[in-house]
């Protein structure tokens, strides 16, 4: 393949960003291993002393403040958006291994004064925050205050001693990490209120103070206090004075945390026990482990060897062993070995099939959006995968492994245009539903998205027809979605078995339980399938109006693979006759348009499948007027005719194969990672015939496809 300069030196500049990131090290065992001196002294055990560590130890969590309603803020911006965005940030780092929360979650417990409190974090719990409290601390609960997670709170011991300290520091934790970030809610108390200063103190001596006036009573009176360090310092103090606060308490939860490495260990000398020729011998035996598992198939002698030159290159610099094999990394992940599949063909031939490990790699990819894993690997070097029937038990193999969500994340996200969800902006003041939360800033957007996967992650693990996709007889929600289609009374069991209430508050409690999804019933096909699902109604929409356009278009491409011709002449809906528009549904609109003579060709196949979805609005709510108009969905459908979703889907169902056939194309394309060609059609043919007999099962295409003279051959002329 061609390859610019430009381009090249984007690959390599990204490459570069990832072996250098300093969570790196702390997240791959495998780049760890690699990169670490094999003559450095093993790492000596850190912390606190083997008496003191278990007395008051606590496992980090990684939801920040779950009940926190409405929050008062004492940071400046907006209250909800702020917590919002540290909630979503401390979960992020707790995943990574870089942060956590105490939720205090025990109840009577009595920290002495200068006792180390243990919070573990750490992808295995290794790392820890020490919060050595200067003045006794209590773990308890109180009925007259409500939690912000848990039953538990810590505060002052004392009565009327409403000032704490902690010293903050890290144990066991990796080189150069250091704590950047801390929150803490202060609790609101029933008929208690005053002001609270929250102070963080900073590794170069200077310091920060947030104040708030706590009032409103337990629940209403939560306040989020958050700090960051300033760049290249660390927090190492924290006070909360609640002196000016009522009462003998000042109440806490969740004191949220998130650690940065700034430091990747690359540049760090070491006292080593091995000399330069020995650490070769290292580092070649380490690439030659390592290259072949990156390239996706074995490697002579020779590559290996040509990988050793770069790093034999960055020790004769002075640079350190860490350093060397990074930048050897770096150099492997910008080479073609890496970057394409399958490899180049020298011989004369203009059709090769793929060996092994190619196909290993193709099918991987294809189905897992990964690499191919050791039991595919084991079979190329078997050369068992040049066996059709072989390859299409592995396709077996990879549809029932969890990794399976990737075709959803990646395959069905491209094929639904799920990618452009979030540039859909709905006006805001004619479609206010689809906003919520303070001033409006949370959408359904993610609600669309997740309805969407989920939707087809069904097909593909329950193995069910690809038809669900049209004509479902259910979707998945959550208590918003099931509000925004009106399917409340539908789910009223489901709802209770769950342990859920349907009333929803713009709240994060409601959040919370927005994360709870089900399987809805739908008896009336109105809705059911990706066609009528509110993702792609959106998508497909303008800010304030429908486009039966741009629908129709969106169907024959995405829904049939036959996508319209190019207009002949330019047409806009004019939006400046607002005297016009009040009379007018856009459906007539349209078809003052599509009756000029230059418009109707492209328009009688483009306007039926579009005006079948006027029955929905831009963020695909059922309506029955448009601009004091009743909608008019009726249509044909190769020469049938229907009116409204219903009757269109019932008629695409009827008729499966020209659905089945789109698809098929669509998934093939994606498969072996190009459009497909006129010598391709035979294929798909075969491939839609044995779909057909085993009445459309999604692994019966699957197999299909991986069996097929596209998916195991590559063209390479």
């Amino acid at each position: 393949m061609n390859l610019s300069p430009l381009l090249l030196q984007k690959y390599l500049s990204t490459a570069r960003a990832v072996v250098t990131n300093p969570k790196l090290p702390q997240q791959s065992e495998v780049f760890r291993q690699l990169i670490t001196d094999p003559g450095a002294p093993p790492p000596t055990a850190k912390g606190l002393p083997p008496e003191a560590a278990g007395q008051f130890t606590f496992a980090a969590v990684q939801d920040f403040a779950p009940n926190l309603d409405l929050p008062q803020q004492a940071t400046r911006g907006g209250a909800v958006t702020v917590t919002y965005q540290f909630r979503f940030n401390v979960n992020t780092a707790a995943q990574e291994g870089n942060g956590g929360v105490w939720n205090a979650e025990q109840r009577n417990l009595i920290v002495t004064a200068g006792t180390p409190v243990r919070i573990n974090y750490g992808l295995t719990g290794q790392k820890a925050l020490l919060l050595t409290p200067q003045a006794d601390l209590w773990v308890a609960g109180f009925s007259t205050a409500e939690e912000t997670s848990g039953e538990g709170l810590f505060t002052n011991h004392e009565k009327l001693a409403k000032s704490l300290k902690f010293q903050l520091s890290l144990a066991d934790c990796d080189p150069g990490e250091s704590l950047t970030e801390v929150a803490v809610c202060v609790l609101g108390r029933r008929a208690e209120k005053g002001e609270v200063a929250v102070t963080a103190r900073f590794s170069d001596g200077t310091g920060h103070t947030l104040t708030h006036n706590v009032d409103g009573g337990e629940g209403a009176g939560n306040t989020f206090f958050a700090f960051r360090a300033p760049e290249g310092e660390r927090i190492v103090f924290l006070e909360i004075d609640g002196s000016k606060f009522s009462g003998n308490y000042v109440l806490m939860d969740d004191l949220g945390f998130i650690t940065t490495n700034n430091s990747s260990g690359l540049t760090t000398q070491v006292k080593s026990s091995m000399n330069d020729r020995q650490k070769r011998q290292v580092a070649l035996q380490r690439l030659a482990e390592f290259l072949p598992r990156l390239f996706r198939q074995p490697l002579n002698p020779q590559t290996i060897e040509r990988y050793l030159t770069v790093y034999d290159s960055q020790i004769a610099a002075k640079q350190t062993f860490a350093a060397a094999m990074a930048e050897t990394v770096i150099t492997a992940l910008a080479s073609p070995e890496f970057l394409y599949f399958p490899s180049p063909s020298t011989g004369p031939e203009s059709v090769r099939p793929l060996d092994g490990f190619e196909l290993a790699s193709r099918l991987a990819y294809f189905l897992w959006a990964a690499p191919p894993d050791e039991n595919l690997i084991a079979l190329a070097n078997q050369e068992a995968l040049a066996n059709p029937a072989k390859l299409a038990n592995e396709a077996g193999r990879l549809l029932k492994d969890v990794r399976i969500r990737e075709l959803a994340e990646s395959f069905a996200v491209q094929w639904l245009r799920l990618d452009q969800l979030y540039t859909a902006k709905p006006d805001p003041k004619l479609f206010s539903s689809f906003y919520f939360g303070q001033a409006g800033k949370r959408t359904l957007h993610g609600a669309y998205l997740v309805e969407a996967l989920l939707l087809f992650h069904t097909v593909v693990v329950e193995d069910r027809s690809i038809m669900d996709f049209v004509n479902a007889s259910y979707t998945w929600v959550n208590l918003r979605l099931m509000k925004h289609y009106g399917l409340t009374e539908v789910c009223a069991e489901q709802l209770k078995s769950l342990g859920l209430q349907p009333n929803l508050q713009d709240d994060l409690k409601a959040e919370k339980m927005n994360s709870v999804w089900w399987r809805a019933p739908l008896a009336d096909r109105t809705r059911g399938g990706f066609i009528t699902m509110a993702g792609p109604l959106t998508v497909t929409a303008l800010p304030t109006r429908t486009s039966p356009v741009k629908r129709g278009a969106w169907l024959l491409e995405t829904i049939f693979n036959r996508p319209p011709q190019e207009p002949k002449i330019a047409f806009v809906l004019k939006e400046d006759e607002p005297q016009r528009t009040d009379l007018l549904s856009v459906r007539q609109r349209f078809e003052e348009h599509r009756n000029q003579p230059s418009c109707y060709s492209c328009h009688i196949r483009l306007d039926p499948p579009g005006f079948a979805l006027e029955v929905f609005d831009p963020i695909g709510s059922v309506r029955k007027q448009d601009h004091h108009q009743s909608v008019d969905a009726h249509a044909e459908w190769n020469g049938e005719p229907f009116e409204g979703p219903a009757a269109f889907k019932a008629l695409l169902t009827q008729h499966p194969q020209e659905f089945a056939r789109g698809f098929i194309e669509h998934l093939l394309s994606y498969a072996i990672g190009r459009k497909l060609e006129i010598y391709d059609l035979p294929a798909v043919d075969e491939i839609l015939a044995s779909a057909q007999q085993a009445n459309w099962r999604f692994s019966v295409i699957v197999r299909g496809i991986v069996q097929s003279y596209p998916f195991r051959y590559t063209r390479t002329l």
